[in-house]
């Protein structure tokens, strides 16, 4: 089982705790469901679809890939998180912010493909 600290550190995006939270708990429904069925849900898919979003000008929750039944959706605090991004007008912060998430994403995708 996965825990927060398998993930990198969102101390600048707004949300993170839940996030970071919310994350862990989907990537551990994730791999019960592929060691308990032999399916894998698509969360690869949707944390790389996650980092080309960080480039969109706008986007709702529901244009994410939906990862499964029984598994925690993080879409809406995605975007959450990204909507803070987007509507940053300290353009350094920004950088920034996009940086972590972006690394934040990666960690995510990087523990996804373990199972």
């Amino acid at each position: 089982m996965f825990v927060r600290e398998d993930l990198p550190k969102l101390e600048l995006v707004w949300g993170a705790y839940k996030l970071g939270n919310q994350t862990v708990k989907q990537l551990n429904g994730a791999k019960s469901t592929a060691e308990g069925t032999g399916v894998k849900p698509p969360v690869v898919e949707f944390w790389e679809e996650q980092a080309v979003k960080l480039g969109v000008v706008n986007d709702t929750p529901s244009n994410a890939i939906w990862v499964g039944p029984g598994i925690i959706d993080v879409r809406q605090e995605m975007y959450n998180a990204q909507s803070y991004i987007r509507m940053q007008e300290d353009l350094q912060r920004k950088d920034q912010e996009v940086a972590e998430l972006r690394a934040f994403i990666n960690g995510a995708i990087t523990l996804a493909k373990t199972f």
